[in-house]
């Protein structure tokens, strides 16, 4: 069987003789069935653990909403009565926490470069003068009710809290309950004003330019969850936004160090549709656009009793994340899912493309799995495929498949085709452009 070469290209296609494409045919549909479903069966190969839901192929990407006409309305009176002030309070409230942090950081480089801990006196400081800032701040952007239920775990209990992920303000919503630290990019350090306040949270900075960038994080969450002194660190194992209905699979650096972990679940009620931030979903402008003139936002933050790691869990990451992530699922009501990072990548490639996300209908774990192609394969066979499909309906005729392939049209090429086409409608999907590929 021709593989593709790891750049994709399909050099020599034309050349194919028709007798060694009929043996490739008959060899692929000894493995691969007609019956072929065009949709991805998630669970399939995945073990489950007791405390995890079973998996679906729930699409934790989708739902996007429409503000009825009486919402409509009342957005506009808020937006020509309250949100001029609401602007004002926001520019004014991160400006003060500013200042106010710079004075109670002043004079301790010296902690910032040997990596240790604030002196509990600062830390102390920072806490009093930091979380009535930040909850009138989150006054000021709609958030009058915010809902907490459960008992956070101190950092000896706990030094991590793993967190389902919706939008932008999630992080700040902890911000206001437990002063953490996070796991950012190193450019947010650099920011103006919210550098400095990402460094006196104690925030783990990631250079995702360095070749080491993963090596180091997973070792500096790991010394900071083995060591006292440092505030406990929050993080979003899933590692993007959903929309609130699935968990999809989640990272394993904040269970590598094998301590116990509080997990929390937010959600913002019946506002949730509308700030979840997902790919090719709503802008981040219009979510905040949305919070400045909404009359009031729904939260609520629900903290978990701590999971507690079994020997076997702290020797496996993985099953510790996956059970963890169950528990959370069956609090939430939600379904769990294997889609992971790397789909979302794949999803914002397809909307930078003008492609509709539905297109991208193959999970990145089946084409590890199966066809042995990594992200940035992918990437390049959305773009072929966006290249192939000139009109972006996310599905190519016969004749473009021949024509951008270099085959030639013939009994043996229609077979191939037809291999795909299970519906008859002369159309075919990304899918069976990949397991085409593949098999060519």
């Amino acid at each position: 069987m021709i593989r593709l070469s790891r750049n994709l290209s399909i050099p020599h296609i034309h050349q194919l003789t028709h007798v060694s494409l009929q043996n490739q045919l008959v060899s692929f549909s000894s493995v691969h069935p007609t019956t072929l479903p065009k949709t991805v069966n998630i669970g399939e190969s995945s073990k489950l653990v007791t405390s995890q839901p079973p998996i679906v192929a729930a699409d934790p990407f989708s739902g996007e909403v429409k503000l009825t006409p009486i919402k409509i309305l009342q957005h506009a009176l808020v937006a020509v009565t309250i949100t001029p002030l609401r602007l004002i309070a926001l520019l004014i409230l991160p400006a003060v926490g500013y200042g106010l942090l710079r004075f109670a950081m002043a004079g301790n480089k010296k902690h910032q470069q040997l990596g240790s801990p604030l002196p509990p006196s600062r830390s102390r400081f920072v806490s009093v003068i930091f979380k009535p800032l930040v909850r009138a701040w989150l006054f000021a952007l709609g958030f009058h009710k915010i809902e907490v239920e459960g008992t956070k775990a101190d950092q000896q209990e706990a030094p991590i809290i793993v967190a389902n992920h919706i939008s932008f303000t999630d992080p700040v919503l902890f911000v206001w309950q437990v002063l953490p630290s996070f796991v950012a990019k190193s450019d947010v350090a650099k920011l103006p004003i919210f550098g400095p306040i990402a460094k006196a949270l104690q925030c783990v900075f990631v250079d995702r330019n360095a070749n080491d960038s993963r090596k180091d994080t997973l070792t500096e969450i790991n010394r900071r969850a083995t060591s006292k002194g440092w505030p406990q660190l929050v993080i979003f194992p899933e590692g993007t936004t959903t929309n609130g209905h699935s968990l999809i699979t989640f990272k394993s650096g904040a269970f590598q160090p094998g301590q116990p972990v509080q997990p929390a679940i937010i959600d913002y009620g019946k506002d949730t549709p509308y700030l979840n931030w997902i790919p090719g979903g709503k802008s981040g402008t219009w979510i905040l656009m949305y919070l400045l003139t909404n009359p009031s936002t729904q939260a609520r933050v629900r903290f978990q009793p701590v999971y507690n790691p079994s020997e076997e869990e702290r020797s496996n990451p993985g099953l510790f994340a996956n059970n963890v992530r169950g528990v959370m699922a069956k609090v939430m009501g939600a379904s769990v899912t294997n889609h992971t990072y790397e789909d979302v990548i794949l999803l914002a490639k397809a909307s930078e493309l003008g492609l509709p996300l539905s297109t991208v209908n193959m999970r990145m774990e089946e084409a590890k799995k199966m066809h042995r192609l990594n992200v940035q394969d992918m990437k390049q066979i959305v773009q072929r495929f966006r290249h192939i499909d000139t009109t972006g309906s996310g599905l190519i005729t016969y004749e473009q498949f021949t024509e951008h392939l270099g085959l030639k049209p013939g009994k043996t090429v229609q077979t191939l085709f037809n291999l795909f086409d299970k519906d008859g409608s002369g159309m075919i999907d990304f899918k069976d452009i990949v397991i085409a590929l593949a098999v060519i």
